[in-house]
């Protein structure tokens, strides 16, 4: 994590949640019934402060509200299911019970086989039951690792711009294997100028090296009018938060060195 976790901390007072990080101030009401995290009103109360900081607190509450979401949903399923409980006791969870609300919960959003075993196994469904129905959804590709690894790494690539090694960290924890996680990152980072001599080094094509320069230098452009020193220590940082290896992050930085040395002449 960068140097901007350092300075932040969240405080919660009276039903409040307030967010401080580097002189940034920001109250809101949350109230534990929406289950959302609030949408802070930022107020820059330092002069000088890299907007990169700015940037990142933005997108852990991107991931945070990830999270909550998924867990409202779930929430929201069950309590539609509460007429059933009694049942369910008396009689027993059947396979049925396993596969209806497998569909309700990946009505909602898409779900691993890992994640999906996690779900009905907390619902104290037997394992033979859980077991059964994972591997039949796989079967029908209702449940497709390789599909979810994929569409995932695009998401995080165009939205927030993230590397191959924390795509890769992130499924990892989502419980995809290896297998799909490198062969989704690859077909996101190196899909295209399979000639490029740099691609088999760094992991990544012609085509995505040249959109993350162009990401870069908008980090880059914010920086202006603070030393040099200061503003590659900020891209190097926003680069490495983002799981750039070191050598897509020098071949980055000495670009953008270029570019402001042609922009001096």
């Amino acid at each position: 994590m960068s140097n901007a976790d350092a300075m932040r901390s969240w405080v919660c007072r009276e039903g409040k949640v307030e967010a401080i990080a580097n002189g940034l101030a920001s109250a809101e009401s949350w109230s534990p019934v929406e289950k959302r995290m609030p949408v802070f009103n930022v107020i820059d109360a330092t002069p000088g402060l890299g907007e990169e900081t700015i940037e990142d607190v933005i997108e852990m509450n991107d991931d945070f509200n990830e999270g909550i979401e998924a867990d409202a949903d779930e929430t929201e399923i069950h309590q539609g299911d509460n007429r059933n409980v009694g049942s369910e006791l008396r009689g027993g969870k059947s396979r049925k019970d396993a596969e209806d609300l497998a569909f309700k919960l990946l009505a909602t959003r898409a779900y691993t086989a890992v994640a999906m075993t996690k779900k009905l196994q907390g619902k104290r469904f037997p394992p033979a039951i859980v077991e059964a129905v994972v591997n039949d959804f796989k079967s029908r590709g209702y449940i497709n690792d390789g599909l979810y690894a994929e569409t995932y790494s695009r998401s995080r690539w165009s939205s927030s711009c993230w590397g191959p090694r924390r795509i890769k960290q992130e499924l990892f924890k989502k419980g995809v294997s290896k297998i799909d996680a490198e062969k989704a990152v690859k077909s996101v980072f190196e899909e295209c100028d399979s000639s490029f001599e740099q691609e088999s080094r760094l992991g990544m094509s012609k085509v995505a090296l040249d959109h993350l320069f162009s990401q870069a230098s908008k980090q880059w452009l914010r920086s202006q009018g603070v030393p040099i020193d200061t503003r590659k220590s900020r891209i190097v940082r926003w680069l490495q938060y983002r799981g750039f290896s070191w050598g897509v992050i020098s071949i980055i930085l000495r670009k953008l060195e270029s570019q402001a040395s042609l922009e001096k002449k």
